[in-house]
């Protein structure tokens, strides 16, 4: 199940954003050694799901517990995900987190790989806030039972936007921080030890962003412009820090227009998508991962049942014919859409 997921959804997130550039794949560890994903966290889902697909091995995330609902358990154990508690499902369900941490420690003992986003929730800015000491409790708890040295490769997520399809994203990994070299030589990790790990993490994270901290958030934030995405990393980078003043990104009316004409041939399913985001997201950060849901479930389900109605009443030419319109407008929409 797992394979089968990770490659539609490799394909979902391919054909989601216009370019994605990775770095520093070289700092990935090889063989069987286990290690730890720290990654900021900006777009809910969408974030792990885009290490899940892209990373070259197969990756084990902690997930907020209150979306693992009897309908999508099973759909979330098979991505590999595991239910992580916070202060907010109550003081009595962290407790559980024992259990997890113990989980975590025995796919580490198995050679996994494991995902944490160290900031303990998503928000829709690109720099990164402050991190938690429960990426140090897990690393160093994990250490201290394996004969292997654990490693935390910090990786930095840059959407040029995550709202909207057919943008650049620059996915960084940073150089792997090894453990070990962070706890005391006899004893168990003390306070100190744990918070100097984790302003470790925390730098290092903020070295594969190009926007690390909040600094003149405002204006910095418009340096991911549609005619930047022609710079690499560095080069927006050294841009974003230039103390430049920035635009405001331009919209086209004109584009907005024709992305609407390129609705009709699916305007039941996008009715539908348009109905969940109005109703059902509260957050700018889920946005993403509901179209990355759409475009794995509903939209493959939509082509499926409008070929087959139209395949009964009319025939087989005609249901092919529908379908390419169909599809196509979809694959046009997503380029016209990054000028509405």
């Amino acid at each position: 199940m797992y394979i089968f997921w990770r490659l539609v959804a490799k394909l979902n997130v391919i054909l989601y954003f216009g370019k994605i550039e990775i770095n520093g794949e070289e700092n990935i560890p090889k063989g069987d050694a286990p290690f730890i994903y720290a990654v900021n966290h900006q777009a809910a889902f969408m974030d792990a799901v885009i290490l899940g697909t892209l990373s070259p091995f197969p990756v084990y995330y902690l997930t907020r517990s209150d979306v693992f609902k009897p309908a999508t358990q099973w759909i979330l154990s098979s991505f590999n995900m595991i239910p992580i508690y916070r202060i907010r499902d109550g003081f009595s369900s962290l407790t559980k987190n024992e259990a997890i941490f113990e989980t975590i420690k025995d796919l580490l003992l198995q050679d996994k790989r494991i995902l944490i986003f160290p900031e303990g929730n998503h928000h829709h800015t690109h720099y990164l806030r402050t991190v938690s000491k429960g990426v140090s409790r897990i690393a160093f708890n994990s250490q201290l039972v394996n004969e292997k040295d654990i490693t935390v490769v910090p990786v930095g997520l840059n959407y040029f936007s995550h709202t909207r399809s057919s943008r650049k994203l620059i996915l960084n990994y940073g150089k792997p921080i090894r453990v070990r070299d962070y706890m005391p030589n006899e004893g168990n990790p003390g306070p100190r030890d744990l918070n100097q790990f984790r302003v470790t993490v925390s730098e290092a994270i903020k070295e594969n962003l190009v926007l690390p901290t909040d600094e003149d958030y405002d204006n910095r934030k418009n340096v991911f412009d549609r005619k930047n995405e022609k710079l690499s990393f560095q080069e927006i980078r050294k841009l974003a820090n230039s103390g430049s003043q920035f635009e405001k990104p331009s919209h086209s009316g004109f584009a907005k227009i024709i992305s609407w004409i390129l609705l009709i041939p699916n305007l039941p399913a996008f009715l539908f998508y348009y109905w969940v985001e109005k109703n059902k997201i509260s957050q700018i950060a889920f946005i993403s991962s509901i179209k990355l849901a759409f475009g794995m479930f509903i939209f493959p389900i939509w082509l499926l049942t409008s070929f087959l109605i139209t395949a009964f009443i009319c025939n087989w030419s005609i249901a092919w014919m529908v379908f390419a319109v169909q599809l196509f407008s979809f694959l046009i929409r997503r380029y016209i859409v990054r000028y509405a």
